[in-house]
């Protein structure tokens, strides 16, 4: 349980950059990726009985502010 934590508070503090940033669509593939796999974390940690963990607001998490573009 302690590495789900350290690797999802890893995923909500990488940044996502898209130099080229034509439509957008490489960042909003990545958020929705990023997103899946920090629910499958989440899931995990709750299959474990940490289930406070999962509904605390103040624990990280992958947010749009992390992707982007130039």
């Amino acid at each position: 349980e302690a590495e789900l934590k350290a690797f999802h508070l890893e995923l909500s503090k990488t940044h996502v950059l898209d130099p080229a940033c034509g439509t957008g669509n490489f960042l909003y593939i990545a958020l929705e990726h990023m997103k899946r796999l920090e629910g499958e974390i989440l899931e995990v940690i709750s299959d474990l009985g940490n289930e406070r963990y999962v509904i605390d607001p103040k624990n990280p998490s992958v947010n749009p502010d992390q992707f982007c573009g130039i």
